[in-house]
């Protein structure tokens, strides 16, 4: 064999010698998982994350480093933890959605490390929608009265013509007039106390 050869063999198995021996003590591969409590929450809930680092043979994997950040639908961190697997492999973690949330979905990206495995990877998402505000009420309210007002007009229209065509009494249009009435009072009651907000 060349001397250029084995100078060059013995140059590859220095360049490569690391590699292998860091192959050789990785204990595996780990895997994690992430999910939320639930999938959608309003401004200033509680969002809970929890999942679970185990490796190739499905063993969970105590005292691993798991990082975890949420962001908005911008990409903004919104929330950012580091925190360590219990025993049995698990994690939990939460954090409040900002009262002020942009509405759309979140991201929450999951890293698991530990020394002699190859880190995992996982992210979960989840979506934040903005509660209707005690600034919408006066809007809401004025669409109930003008949805309200536009039937009692199309019902006393109807009773109407029947009247004329001798279908109904006037006892009979007098009766539903008032039914309408009191039923747009409850429209608005019931439209004006959404959200917590005060009754007229």
């Amino acid at each position: 064999m060349k001397r250029s050869t084995l100078y060059a063999l013995l140059f590859l198995g220095i360049v490569l010698l690391p590699f292998l021996i860091e192959r050789s003590n990785a204990a595996g591969q780990l895997y994690v998982t992430v999910y939320t409590d639930k999938e959608t929450y309003g401004p200033g809930e509680l969002v809970s994350i929890q999942g679970q680092v185990s490796d190739g043979s499905s063993i969970s994997v105590p005292s691993a480093s798991v990082s975890i950040q949420a962001n908005d639908p911008d990409g903004k961190p919104v929330h950012v933890a580091l925190l360590l697997s219990s025993a049995d492999g698990s994690y939990r973690d939460q954090f409040t959605a900002p009262p002020n949330s942009v509405n759309g979905g979140y991201a929450i990206y999951v890293t698991a490390s530990k020394p002699g495995y190859t880190d995992a990877y996982s992210q979960a998402a989840c979506i934040i929608t903005p509660e209707l505000l005690p600034s919408h009420t006066p809007w809401l309210a004025l669409f109930l009265v003008v949805l309200v007002l536009l039937l009692t007009k199309r019902r006393m229209k109807s009773s109407k013509i029947a009247l004329e065509k001798g279908r109904l009494s006037a006892d009979s249009v007098l009766a539903e007039t008032t039914a309408s009435i009191l039923e747009m009072e409850c429209f608005c009651k019931r439209g004006l106390d959404v959200g917590g907000s005060e009754r007229i």
